[in-house]
């Protein structure tokens, strides 16, 4: 039992110190170009998704061209197969 307890206690750590990692300059962003990092897969999908909705939950607007861009966001999808998500709760 204890064992488990060290384990969970572990993952939470390192995941608080993950998320702690955000860059400051993130916050400057006024202007996004957003692009999925494989065509073929559900990145697409995903940054279409992001390019949609990005300006209702931030400040942060797309830009349409990349030039105008202060960022660009490269976006990766990681959506489990039924199986995985079954597991993993």
């Amino acid at each position: 039992m204890s064992r488990t307890v060290v384990f969970v206690v572990a993952v939470m750590f390192v995941a608080v110190v993950n998320a702690a990692k955000v860059d400051p300059r993130l916050a400057t962003v006024r202007k996004a170009f957003i692009v999925a990092k494989d065509d073929l897969g559900d990145d697409r999908l995903v940054a279409n998704c992001l390019t949609e909705r990005l300006h209702m939950i931030t400040p942060v607007e797309v830009a349409t061209l990349r030039a105008d861009a202060d960022a660009i966001f490269i976006v990766k999808a990681n959506i489990p197969g039924a199986a995985r998500r079954y597991a993993l709760g």
